[in-house]
């Protein structure tokens, strides 16, 4: 994903973990990337988020690993105005060569490897990890980083996490696309319950269509419809589990012409039919998330 755009991270002299707090404001909502790892807690806000080339659903009490130079970015849905949230970001080499192969470490170590793909913590149990994540803020120097190391190995030993792209991402190498991707994605998150011609989206890109074919796979590893369907059902999951719709309008309202065809691309994403992902969405809707390998 050359295309994303680099967001420098500014720390104070001295300071190789960064606590940030945001309180009832907007979260940036362009695709971006940076060499530091952020771990996010959502704390008001729902909506749409994109980390490498997983789509899905974000809300309160979510936590999110985002690894070094990973794309990614929140959007809130139109029920939300702003967000709070705490974001903490550190060096991807915070434990150094000889300190992080101390067998105590080894599970943060490999929490740090593991987060190449991005991961999602959620869950009632999480709700400890919560709040110490909220208390970091109140530390300074030798007393914050012991208590992120902390934070970082219960997150490793945590059960209620899930791992969202399909592949690492290696450092970007340019900036220079990154206004013609995020107009695109910006196009498709407004534009899904229309029906998307490619001419139109690679119109947005300023591409001929077999260009932008090219493109899009290069950057996403995946096809324009694919990511098309992905944001659909992801926004049907959050409607079946916010109302008592019936499945066939909440097909139509995301997008989908016909019933079957949103039916087949509902299980083949998500494991289950719509009508059972309603039934157990008291467990769905803890992780629903779109999960493919690009």
């Amino acid at each position: 994903m050359e295309e994303a755009i680099r967001f420098r991270i500014t720390k104070t002299p001295g300071e190789s973990i960064m606590v940030e707090i945001k309180e009832n404001e907007k979260f940036y909502p362009f695709l971006h990337y940076h060499p530091e790892m952020q771990l996010t807690l959502v704390v008001k806000g729902s909506g749409n988020r994109m980390t490498g080339d997983s789509v899905g659903y974000f809300k309160p009490g979510d936590i999110y690993l985002i690894g070094a130079n990973i794309p990614h970015y929140f959007r809130l849905t139109e029920e939300y105005e702003k967000a709070t949230s705490i974001s903490v970001y550190f060096p991807q080499n915070i434990l150094g060569n000889e300190f992080g192969s101390l067998p105590e470490l080894a599970n943060v170590g490999a929490l740090i490897r593991r987060a190449e793909y991005a991961i999602k913590f959620s869950g009632p149990d999480m709700e400890g990890l919560r709040k110490r994540m909220t208390e970091l803020s109140r530390y300074s120097d030798l007393k914050r980083v012991t208590v992120f190391l902390e934070l970082l190995d219960s997150l490793a030993k945590s059960p209620q996490s899930t791992s969202l792209s399909g592949r690492s991402f290696p450092v970007p190498e340019s900036d220079k696309d990154g206004k013609r991707t995020n107009d695109v994605f910006s196009y498709l998150f407004s534009s899904y319950k229309d029906n998307i011609r490619l001419s139109e989206v690679a119109s947005v890109a300023n591409l001929s269509p077999n260009a932008f074919c090219r493109y899009f796979k290069k950057r996403t590893g995946k096809t324009l419809i694919t990511v098309v369907n992905e944001i659909r059902i992801n926004e049907a999951c959050r409607l079946l589990i916010k109302n008592d719709l019936p499945v066939g309008d909440i097909a139509f309202m995301v997008g989908f012409r016909n019933v079957s065809t949103f039916n087949h691309k509902f299980r083949e994403v998500m494991g289950v039919s719509p009508g059972d992902f309603r039934k157990n969405q008291t467990v769905f809707s803890e992780d629903a998330e779109m999960q493919h390998a690009g």
